[in-house]
């Protein structure tokens, strides 16, 4: 099921596009086509990459322009059938293929090999200038701050305890009892990471192994769950490694070793539980709470050998601040845990929703039920025609409303590509002030002369200023009084507004009908493509 995400993916890669990879994946799995070849080819189209689906034949190879997806035959088992899978070139010599399959792995086969298992099936792909993810810029500006505040707090982290240590005694038992912890309080945020995601491929592939083997079956056991679902034991081990980490970080003394090592004894209870629990009662394994486990049993070894067992009445500061991070990161927990597993369903619903709304008979049907306009608009406004298009559209805006001009660059990508017909229509009353009205004056004068390159220019560069300046834009598109003959058209276009019961804008009517409430303007690229 990944293997159309990591080949839309890699593809993204091999063009070097910028891209997130939270967007991507959420965007390849909102298709309803997910995981076909069309998905792939419609998630291209969000980063501006064009792509096309070809059949070619097999000594074509060599031809494609790279890289490129193509539809391999791959037999996993001798007995087994072949199966269909996207493999991802990235270079074709005279003798090899170098590509990356389906395990999104870079693999080298002789060019006979893999013409061999080549449908003939091939999604071409070209990028352009502005081939990109969208707002990614701020996107990557938001990734960075966050990296620099992590760095920050580790340089602090580490600054502490570079201070503690250069004014303790470290032998190699104290250095491996702290790489321990660290180790442990690693692996158990990568459970509690697991527990709470729904799609992490990386984990869930890690976690497979054989019919013994089932993470899930173990974290979700009740045998695994305390206070019902409140709270896990994967939950209490992440506790148990952050307080003993922490601790050692702010106090990396004696007292604070003799303390863990005591405390470490008391894991012994969960060793034994989880390995009864996995063994006898649920008979499978968890590649994760065995490491954990592991961890867990080299730390009272470890501590048995540098002499960390003894008295404790020395350490009763460092057992209540080990007490109170480890009830506080429970509790925390405790409380965010609804949250955080609304919030890992939220992708999914949303897919789900996306992969509903992308049914092309499910957009119909809410199309029809969909308010229709009462008398048309014929001869008003902007009106930009194709050859064959399959929809017309009729948008109804303001030169200065935003959610207007962020429609725009969708609206004017369909056209282009000859999908629809484009009617604009401004909701400016002739009485309105000359700020109001200047700018629609000037584009109606500016398409009235015919001119496509000219229409499609000014109204981009209208929409695509983030501060509205008339005088600039009138600069750019000089006129010599066309402006004053559009006053009819203002005043008809402001009667079939009031008319049709216009209330705000952007309003998009498609084929008569207005956009079904459900669908945003957004949602265009992939229902009419």
């Amino acid at each position: 099921m990944d293997n159309a995400l990591h080949t839309f993916i890699k593809i993204l890669q091999l063009l070097k596009v910028k891209y997130t990879k939270v967007y991507a994946t959420d965007i390849i799995l909102s298709q309803s086509d997910y995981p076909n070849l069309l998905a792939i080819s419609e998630s291209l189209s969000h980063y501006k990459i064009d792509s096309a689906a070809v059949k070619v034949e097999n000594d074509s190879l060599d031809k494609l322009p790279l890289p490129c997806v193509v539809q391999v035959m791959v037999k996993e088992d001798e007995r087994a059938p072949a199966i269909l899978f996207f493999h991802t070139i990235e270079k074709v010599t005279d003798k090899d293929v170098t590509y990356y399959n389906y395990l999104n792995k870079k693999k080298t086969a002789t060019k006979k090999q893999f013409i061999e298992r080549w449908t003939g099936i091939a999604l071409l792909v070209e990028k352009n200038e502005n081939s990109q993810e969208p707002n990614i810029i701020e996107k990557l500006k938001k990734r960075r701050v966050e990296q620099v505040l992590k760095a920050i707090l580790l340089v602090c982290l580490l600054m502490i305890l570079v201070r503690n240590t250069a004014i303790s005694e470290i032998s190699l038992p104290v250095l491996l009892f702290f790489i321990l912890n660290i180790l442990g309080l690693v692996i158990s945020y990568e459970l509690v990471r697991y527990e709470i995601s729904v799609y992490k491929p990386k984990l869930q592939h890690f976690c497979k192994g054989g019919k013994k083997l089932n993470c899930e079956a173990v974290l979700y056991s009740k045998q695994a769950q305390l206070l019902g679902s409140s709270l896990s034991l994967s939950t209490i081990a992440f506790s148990y490694f952050l307080a003993g980490f922490l601790l050692q970080v702010f106090s990396f003394k004696t007292n604070t070793f003799l303390l863990l090592g005591n405390i470490s004894i008391l894991s012994l209870i969960v060793i034994i539980y989880s390995i009864y629990t996995q063994a006898v009662i649920l008979k499978k394994w968890c590649r994760f709470c065995l490491m954990l486990l592991g961890v867990m049993l080299l730390e009272i070894v470890v501590a048995y050998w540098g002499g960390f067992y003894g008295n404790i009445d020395q350490t009763l500061s460092q057992f209540l601040i080990f007490i109170g991070v480890a009830i506080y990161s429970l509790l925390s927990f405790m409380f965010l845990k609804p949250f955080l597993e609304q919030r890992k369903m939220l992708p999914l619903y949303k897919r789900t929703l996306n992969r509903f709304k992308d049914n092309p008979n499910t957009f119909k049907a809410l199309l029809q039920d969909s308010e229709k306009i009462q008398n048309e608009p014929t001869g008003l406004g902007i009106c930009l025609k194709n050859k064959n298009p399959k929809y017309k559209i009729i948008k109804v805006c303001n030169p200065y409303c935003g959610p207007c001009a962020k429609a725009h660059p969708i609206l004017e990508n369909l056209y282009k590509k000859g999908v629809i017909d484009l009617q604009i229509l401004f909701t400016v009353h002739p009485q309105e002030s000359y700020t109001q009205t200047a700018p629609v004056s000037h584009l109606l004068a500016l398409a009235e002369k015919g001119d496509e390159d000219i229409i499609h220019k000014s109204l981009n560069d209208w929409y695509s200023m983030k501060k509205k300046d008339y005088s600039l834009f009138a600069k750019q598109y000089a006129l010599n009084g066309e402006m004053k003959l559009q006053r009819h058209m203002i005043k008809a276009m402001s009667d079939w507004c009031i008319l049709q019961g216009i209330s705000h804008t952007p309003t998009i009517y498609i084929d008569g009908h207005e956009l079904p409430e459900q669908y945003s303007i957004d949602d265009l690229t992939n229902i009419l493509s």
